[in-house]
């Protein structure tokens, strides 16, 4: 076989492998489009989460959005403090997960913000770590949600979530 005729279907080889490429990547697409089940999106997604100076104490201010089309009864987030080093701060009763609620109705496709007093008395800067998000509909043919929150997942559901540690 002469040089001419392998370079020739070498050539030819490539633009099939090429093309198997692109109707490969155009049926995954399609198949995306078509069907929006297979991306889940998150029901809430909590773009600020983050502890702040308050009159006594800290404050955690927090802003989300609901993505679903359903009622949310209650979103209660489970969360510890950390101080600079990564240890966790309890509150002044000694408690060291705390909780806040968000309650009825949260609907879908909106924007909410609230804060939450926490009674830590320490003058460094704190960081409130989420441990755990539960979703309560008001539908009781909807089944609630309970999403353990970690590492791999942390910034899917606190996108901007991020560990203060200035001193």
């Amino acid at each position: 076989m002469s040089a001419h005729l392998r370079w020739n279907n070498y050539k030819s080889n490539m633009n099939i492998d090429i093309m198997s490429k692109s109707i490969r990547c155009m049926i995954i697409m399609l198949v995306l489009l078509l069907c929006p089940a297979v991306i889940k999106s998150q029901t809430v997604v909590f773009s600020k989460f983050k502890m702040e100076p308050s009159f006594a104490g800290k404050s955690l201010s927090i802003k989300f959005s609901c993505n679903t089309e359903k009622t949310i009864k209650y979103i209660t987030v489970y969360f510890v403090v950390l101080n600079g080093v990564g240890d966790e701060v309890p509150d002044i009763k000694n408690i060291s997960e705390l909780n806040l609620k968000y309650t009825s109705p949260i609907v879908g496709k909106k924007k909410y913000k609230t804060s939450y007093h926490v009674l830590i008395m320490q003058p460094l800067p704190l960081t409130a770590k989420p441990k755990r998000i539960e979703i309560e509909y008001i539908d009781d043919s909807v089944e609630d949600e309970n999403i353990e929150i970690n590492d791999s997942n942390l910034k899917t559901y606190f996108p901007n979530w991020k560990f203060e540690d200035k001193w």
